[in-house]
């Protein structure tokens, strides 16, 4: 009996340490956008990592980063845009400073 008692109170605490609870600082954070002023059939445009170091030297910490689109439609036309975006994680404290160089707030699509 005891041993079953403590076979169960072992695997429950297990469970419960597993458990990842959520950060409070995933809640600070917001998305931001800027333009990789991309064009349709060139290979123009600026690197990602050019977009996020122009946050990082206004000393806004970048979490993740990753490349999307604008969402909108266009017509398929060398010369275009082709509305490639470098998309940001940041601190939501820091919004008003990365949008005062450019950068908006992300909706998603």
């Amino acid at each position: 009996m005891f041993k079953k008692i403590a076979l169960k109170g072992l695997l429950i605490s297990g469970l419960v340490a597993c458990h990842t609870f959520p950060s409070n600082d995933s809640t600070d954070r917001v998305q931001v956008t800027k333009s990789l002023q991309g064009k349709q059939c060139e290979s123009s445009g600026i690197d990602i990592s050019m977009l996020k170091q122009q946050l990082e030297i206004k000393h806004i910490h970048v979490y993740t980063e990753s490349i999307g689109d604008d969402g909108l439609m266009r017509p398929q036309v060398c010369g275009a845009p082709n509305g490639k975006i470098g998309i940001f994680s940041i601190n939501q404290k820091q919004l008003a400073q990365a949008q005062a160089i450019g950068f908006a707030l992300y909706q998603a699509q």
